[in-house]
């Protein structure tokens, strides 16, 4: 998801909050479809690690919580079962990329309010992960992976670090602040323990708290 369409979202959700009178909003928020595309399927789901080095979710509104794993078999799901078909997680994996939409790509803004939806992800330690999200929360329980970038226009994000590894820290937001201890700083990073992970977290609205 580009900056553009996290400002997008942002405004969106903010005008609906002063305009509760308008019974539907029909306002195109999802990426026109890849060629790719085709290749998706919906609902929960569960992966091989081992066919899997990288991962790019893009959500929307509600929390994304993310578990570090050593198995060989991950999940992945949202926590509402009351969805049509077009209204459910989207997935598919592509040159050992594992890509999770939101919804159906194209689907109509009016959805998200009805589709307020957490989601859940195991990943393999060492994947490389990037987020995306409008309104969300994110929480990653364990950083062991080498990248991680985060994107969010609003929401706090929370991460756990592996003090064997620590982690190098890129943070950016519009109103926030990073709530974190035992690091040191240098112009725009942040460097805890011995930095093996390269971090970057860039919000609208949010704080970053690094456990």
């Amino acid at each position: 998801m580009k900056k553009a369409k996290l400002v997008l979202v942002l405004l969106l959700v903010v005008s609906a909050m002063f305009f509760t009178s308008c019974t539907d909003i029909n306002i195109n928020i999802g990426e026109s479809k890849s060629e790719s595309s085709d290749n998706y399927t919906s609902g929960n789901f569960k992966y091989q690690a081992k066919d899997v080095d990288k991962i790019n979710i893009d959500w929307a509104v509600g929390n994304v919580n993310v578990k570090s794993s050593d198995s060989g078999e991950l999940s992945v799901s949202e926590d509402k079962d009351d969805l049509t078909d077009p209204e459910k997680l989207h997935w598919y994996i592509e040159d050992k990329t594992l890509k999770i939409e939101f919804s159906e790509s194209g689907f109509n803004f009016k959805h998200i309010f009805k589709s307020n939806k957490n989601l859940t992800v195991e990943v393999p330690s060492n994947a490389d992960i990037e987020i995306s999200t409008g309104v969300a929360n994110i929480n990653i329980d364990k950083v062991t992976m080498e990248n991680v970038k985060i994107e969010t226009g609003t929401g706090n994000t929370t991460l756990g670090l592996d003090k064997s590894k620590g982690a190098k820290l890129k943070f950016s937001t519009g109103l926030g602040k990073l709530i974190a201890d035992e690091y040191t700083k240098s112009g725009d990073y942040y460097t805890f323990g011995g930095g093996s992970c390269n971090i970057e977290v860039s919000s609208g609205i949010g704080n970053l708290e690094i456990n």
